[in-house]
């Protein structure tokens, strides 16, 4: 266990076992870190006084939709690392009281189609993460009224042309990531909505950088932009 700035922070850093310290945690800690440790629910329940955590991660652990409960008692988080486990989208849910969240990481997580209704009341999120997830263009429809996201990945899901719609009224956008989308040069203009993006990934097959002048003449001057196919399959 790693102690960071006067118990304000704390880390796990033994991936192989569950540290007996986990089940017995100061409750001022304000960031925990237990990234690729394998708790489980049985240990989480241990977690209830953390009352003043800021940030979690719990990225590569065995949590899953029911373990999220938890996530209540943690009114006073602005960072929700949830990646690389076996969440279906259910347990979002739990994240609707948090009112102070600011990013969301959810990659690699099979939440399936209908589950980003869950996200709906995190109105101050900067930054979503929904990477690899199983997501369509309707669950779009959900994100596109989180008004104040600047970082948003999407990158791995069937999102076609018709989801650009959604991610059009995002006006806030920073970065924008779609590699390994449905995605093609028809639905560039939806995108031209996007006057503080900084970066924008776009690499699939349904593309290639003969489209590359006309979606920066849609983009701001400064807008980094990488729109080429793969190298190889995804």
């Amino acid at each position: 266990m790693d102690v960071l700035g006067d118990l304000q922070a704390i880390q796990f850093t033994d991936k192989k076992s569950v540290p007996k310290q986990i089940l017995n945690l100061p409750p001022e800690i304000r960031r925990l870190d237990v990234h690729g440790t394998p708790v489980s629910g049985l240990h989480i329940k241990h977690w209830e006084n953390l009352t003043e955590l800021e940030e979690i991660n719990l990225t590569g652990t065995k949590v899953k939709d029911a373990d999220l409960v938890i996530l209540q008692q943690f009114q006073q988080l602005k960072s929700i690392h949830l990646g690389n486990n076996s969440i279906r989208g259910p347990g979002l849910s739990n994240l609707q009281g948090i009112q102070h969240l600011k990013a969301l990481h959810l990659q690699n997580n099979k939440l399936g189609i209908g589950n980003t209704q869950h996200l709906s009341s995190l109105m101050r999120l900067r930054t979503l993460d929904l990477t690899n997830t199983g997501i369509q263009d309707d669950d779009l429809k959900t994100i596109s009224n989180l008004k104040n996201l600047e970082w948003l990945w999407l990158s791995g899901n069937r999102i076609t042309d018709k989801g650009l719609n959604h991610i059009s009224k995002l006006t806030k956008l920073k970065g924008l990531y779609l590699n390994h989308t449905l995605i093609t040069f028809k639905g560039f203009p939806e995108l031209k909505t996007l006057g503080s993006l900084k970066t924008l990934w776009i690499v699939n097959r349904k593309v290639n950088h003969t489209h590359l002048g006309y979606l920066k003449s849609q983009l701001p001057q400064d807008c980094f932009v990488n729109v080429r196919q793969p190298a190889h399959n995804p």
